[in-house]
């Protein structure tokens, strides 16, 4: 693996990780704060693909996340040449941008990107491949991105810090195939009544993920998490659905939808959207939602709060 680093002090920690047998790494913090785990190089190298042709990978992930390290033993195992960047200095992300051929990313990461890109004034059509993970990848993001990079292959992983990399989706589709699912030989997935992930690993005991999911069509659609189902009103609602509501209304880049306790509903919703949007055509979309899954209030805001790993980071109040 060649490392060409734009940040020398990332680009170091990442080559000290690699002198160890196993690593420790934090989950992402998304509902709480991040806990610590350990893995080995060796487990890390088993469960990396494998890719046809040597890409150049921009890491936007901290080397001490899952996401970073499953990204190191990608390029380290296939020889892939891996753009280190501070991902929270843009002049530097652009640099690489401009010389990558392969983006692993969030969701949220990929939103901003999309933003980016043409007041960076760059062509897309360089790159090859892009992996989104780490969180719910909506239908409507997907058409986004496939628009914005049209000549790469768009990938989906779903994943956990406790379990690795499960599964990964090919076919440019939001949800999980059922078959997918079912037919893994390593990790096989099955819902609890309630619509909880459970996870059915090879000599290992069960998991339950604590991810709810709807499943439609042959297909299993995130609802989000434990701590994203909240009780308005007596109507159990899902801030993830509200918020990709929210996401898919034109001119939105992003938003987020928070829980506000209250002793009148239990709960009472409040969203924060980035973009430029017409009133009119958001509460059309919000029409679509039960009105307990509505947000209360509405606050536009420049940027969404971020956890170490890229993704949104999901509070109630």
């Amino acid at each position: 693996m060649n490392i060409e680093a734009f940040d020398e002090t990332i680009a170091a920690e990442i080559r000290q990780r690699q002198r160890k047998t196993k690593i420790s790494y934090l989950s992402s913090g998304s509902t709480g704060a991040p806990t610590k785990h350990w893995i080995g190089w060796a487990a890390l190298r088993a469960q990396a693909g494998r890719s046809n042709h040597t890409h150049r990978i921009l890491l936007l992930y901290p080397p001490d996340s899952f996401a970073g390290l499953s990204v190191i033993a990608f390029a380290e195992k296939n020889k892939h040449t891996l753009l280190v960047v501070n991902p929270h200095d843009q002049i530097q992300i652009r640099r690489a941008f401009i010389e990558a051929t392969y983006l692993p990313l969030t969701p949220t990461q990929i939103k901003w990107l999309m933003m980016w890109t043409p007041a960076w004034k760059c062509d897309t059509t360089h790159i090859e491949q892009i992996v989104l993970g780490g969180e719910a990848t909506s239908s409507v993001l997907l058409k986004q991105v496939t628009r914005h990079f049209p000549k790469a292959h768009i990938s989906t992983v779903y994943a956990s810090s406790e379990a690795g990399i499960c599964f990964v989706v090919h076919d440019g589709k939001g949800g999980i195939p059922l078959g997918l699912l079912r037919e893994n030989p390593k990790c096989q997935g099955s819902f609890d009544p309630v619509g909880q992930l459970i996870l059915h690993r090879s000599g290992k005991s069960d998991l339950a993920t604590g991810d709810y999911f709807s499943v439609s069509n042959g297909r299993a659609y995130f609802k989000g998490r434990k701590q994203q189902q909240v009780s308005v009103g007596g109507l159990v609602v899902s801030l993830e659905k509200t918020a990709q509501c929210l996401q898919a209304v034109p001119g939105v880049v992003d938003a987020r939808v928070i829980a506000i306790k209250s002793c009148l509903t239990g709960n009472i919703l409040k969203a924060e959207i980035v973009g430029n949007w017409d009133e009119v055509i958001l509460q059309q979309h919000l029409k679509e939602l039960p009105r307990e899954a509505r947000p209360r209030w509405i606050e536009p805001v420049e940027v969404l709060p971020q956890t170490h790993t890229g993704k949104a980071a999901l509070c109630t109040y």
